[in-house]
């Protein structure tokens, strides 16, 4: 069972495909170790920040950004960027003492927690492929 992605999913743009050599084999990058992984490896890493900025606004909220550094342990323009993402996604709106999370997390959490077990599934299938 393959995970399927939210339309419209900003961490989840493709990386434009490397041109391949002539005989169809892969360009070199994909050949080296981490190649094949490595965008998925970024993507994951990215979503676990979001997620984490969006659960410690619901922790905390309202949130700024120079506290949000401190708990989560990351810079500031990390927490930025991933607020901004948060709110385009409708998940945080700013407010006068600092973001805040809407309603539409409770549809969200679900849907994510859905996502994650389809990706899962697809883990535990690699994992078989290559026993």
């Amino acid at each position: 069972m393959a995970f399927q992605r939210p339309p419209g999913d900003p961490l989840h743009r493709a990386p434009p495909p490397a041109a391949p050599l002539p005989g169809g084999e892969p360009a070199p990058d994909e050949m080296l170790p981490g190649g094949l992984t490595g965008r998925i490896e970024q993507e994951m890493e990215l979503l676990q920040r979001h997620v984490l900025m969006l659960k410690a606004v619901m922790d905390h909220q309202p949130i700024g950004i120079i506290r949000l550094s401190e708990i989560t342990g990351y810079p500031q323009h990390k927490v930025r960027y991933s607020l901004r993402v948060l709110e385009q996604e409708g998940l945080i709106e700013p407010s006068p003492q600092g973001a805040i999370a809407t309603n539409k997390v409770h549809e969200f959490l679900p849907n994510l927690r859905g996502l994650l077990t389809s990706m899962t599934d697809v883990v535990g299938q690699l994992r078989k492929a290559i026993e």
